[in-house]
């Protein structure tokens, strides 16, 4: 059985576009490389403490 881990939307949509790839000209490179954005009142999804969770 698989193991379940309990994640938040934000958090779950940051693992999601981490996996992300794209291969141009047979060279494989992360489809999603960095966000900028101002996290404030509008954050409805908690992405902003998804990015902020684990640092490189």
């Amino acid at each position: 059985m698989a193991k379940k881990i309990r994640l938040t939307t934000g958090q779950a949509v940051v693992k999601f576009l981490k996996q992300q790839y794209i291969s141009v000209d047979g060279e494989e490179s992360p489809f999603v490389e960095g966000v900028l954005d101002i996290f404030g009142h509008g954050n409805v999804v908690g992405i902003g403490q998804a990015f902020g969770g684990k640092s490189r």
